[in-house]
């Protein structure tokens, strides 16, 4: 019940629990999993109102759960009672996080005085222009509240005049949730641009914010890869550095980390690159380089040669995306250029699937990788690059490699693309290069 919630993990007495009922008639009614509880993780994790320590010791009968549990501080039973009715993914967490943002009052500083700014700020959540009002008023009263952590933060959030759009545009951004910052959507994605410039508000402290606000950073997709691999495969990196910080096991979290679908490492997504709506779209190399820097260096080559479930190595990733200088950095790191899959696909493969041309020519000329060998399959590295329309790297095959299919199947997959995809130049760039009298000569 929503007495038993307030009493167990509030830390109330029945007569305080009586006291905040007559204020608030409708707290004992309240539904216990939508409202008590996320509520009272808010109060205490967000808004600081969690006692230091505290130990149910008077029952003998009671569990190591609850000799452990954690109660309200003195601090913390100053909330108003109003705030466990309010709505709190819709106003209370978006307006906080913003208070926040704007380096105004926020976290203890509400509780402080009898709960009286964490009043104000209740009443005056739930209607925009009289949130903007409140938080012009506050800055004018209290100036900027820095956290100790806030060093670097953005000065521009500070000094500007808070309007109503600027509100509504971070209640916008803040509404996408942990995995939408996680992977750089105000970057990439053209509809909510206008947002972020309107917010004043960069990717990285959305996802500390909503961290800090109780989205879980553990949190995955539909496919089960992560956000520290969104973050990853998005180049975003001092929004993973904030994800890492809220993991559990930090970094030796992150490195560990696999896709539950495929088995990919956070550096197999950084080494290929991703967006919402497009993948392998070209390595970072500035978060290839972070993880390998906080590996310790006994684990440096084990990381750089993880392999997914299908046996896929980082360095192919990186070679299909066309990153020449993650595939630079990987090898100087020990990367294993002549694994295969279980497939018995190699780097080569992926790399004329890719069609980098300066990619295959620096695995075939500085690390000496066979173009020639099939796969399981029967495929070459030539079949592939047929197959995907590469035709530079087709053409690079044949005249400077000197390779070609024994069976013809190259030519015979040339010309079945130009059948299939009738009208596509790049497929009939291919095709022609196997029709070419003057090939060889």
């Amino acid at each position: 019940s929503a007495r038993e919630v307030l009493a167990d993990f509030g830390g109330y007495s029945d007569d305080a629990i009586d006291e905040m009922s007559q204020t608030f008639p409708p707290l004992l009614d309240l539904d216990v999993m939508r409202h008590l509880r996320p509520k009272m993780r808010f109060l205490k994790y967000t808004l600081g109102g969690v006692a230091i320590a505290t130990a149910v010791v008077d029952d003998e009968d009671c569990t190591n759960q609850n000799k452990s549990r954690r109660l309200l501080s003195p601090l913390g039973k100053s909330v108003p009672p109003p705030f466990f009715g309010a709505r709190l993914e819709k106003t209370v967490a978006p307006r906080h996080a913003f208070l926040q943002h704007a380096k105004l009052p926020h976290g203890p500083k509400l509780l402080e005085d009898d709960g009286k700014l964490c009043q104000e700020f209740l009443v005056s959540s739930r209607r925009t222009k009289q949130f903007s009002a409140l938080c012009n008023g506050w800055r004018r009263t209290y100036g900027i509240c820095l956290d100790p952590k806030d060093e670097g933060s953005n000065s521009a959030a500070i000094s500007e005049i808070i309007t109503p759009e600027q509100v509504e545009a971070f209640d916008t951004l803040f509404s996408r949730g942990l995995m939408s910052a996680a992977r750089n959507d105000i970057e990439t994605l053209d509809s909510i641009q206008k947002y972020a410039s309107k917010a004043n508000v960069t990717s990285s402290e959305l996802v500390k914010l909503l961290a800090c606000a109780g989205a879980n950073p553990l949190e995955k997709d539909v496919r089960g890869v992560s956000l520290v691999h969104w973050a990853s495969g998005a180049g975003n990196l001092d929004g993973l550095v904030e994800l890492i910080n809220f993991l559990p096991g930090g970094i030796e979290e992150a490195l560990s980390l696999k896709a539950d679908r495929d088995g990919a490492s956070p550096l197999h997504w950084a080494s290929a690159g991703a967006k919402s709506k497009e993948f392998g779209c070209g390595g970072h190399i500035d978060v290839v380089r972070f993880f390998l820097d906080k590996c310790p260096p006994e684990n440096v080559r084990n990381l750089v040669n993880m392999l997914t479930k299908d046996g896929n190595s980082v360095l192919m990733w990186a070679a299909w995306s066309g990153s020449l200088d993650v595939c630079k950095l990987l090898v100087r790191n020990r990367a294993d250029t002549a694994v295969a899959n279980r497939n018995g696909c190699t780097v080569a493969h992926w790399a004329a699937s890719g069609g980098n041309l300066e990619v295959c020519r620096y695995l075939y000329d500085v690390m000496n990788v066979d173009f020639t060998a099939p796969n399981c399959a029967g495929n070459t590295p030539l079949s592939h690059a047929v197959a995907y329309g590469r035709a530079n790297v087709v053409e690079w095959l044949r005249n400077d490699v000197c390779t070609d299919d024994e069976d013809g199947r190259a030519e015979d997959l040339a010309s079945e693309f130009v059948k299939w995809t009738e009208g596509d130049s790049d497929r009939m760039k291919v095709y022609d290069l196997f029709n070419n009298e003057d090939w060889g000569l």
